[in-house]
């Protein structure tokens, strides 16, 4: 049985903030989140998208609630712009965007 509420009742979700994004060595980023954001989400995405390179929002993985690493593939001095997305049945949610300049 599943912990999770997705009934008609259900609010959309809440979004989950990005509260650093720190860059390091080869187009790696470290993303650190604030707690508590994300409510009612089912599932949560960390997206990115590369400046003179994607237009939109074109990649993704799953949170790691506790902090994470993504390698974006940007070089040195190209900004990257990251925002997470919240989703239930009920819709989704999107957080502030944050951006870091690949090393």
């Amino acid at each position: 049985m599943s912990q999770i509420d997705t009934g008609p009742h259900t609010p959309a979700p809440s979004p989950l903030m990005i509260s650093t994004v720190r860059p390091s060595a080869g187009g790696h980023f470290a993303e650190a989140y604030v707690s508590g954001g994300g409510n009612h989400a089912t599932t949560l995405h960390l997206q990115w998208k590369v400046a003179g390179v994607d237009a939109e929002f074109g990649h993704d993985t799953l949170v790691v609630l506790a902090g994470q690493s993504v390698a974006t593939g940007a070089g040195a001095g190209v900004i990257v712009t990251f925002r997470t997305k919240a989703q239930n049945s009920q819709g989704v949610t999107y957080s502030a965007e944050k951006t870091g300049t690949a090393l």
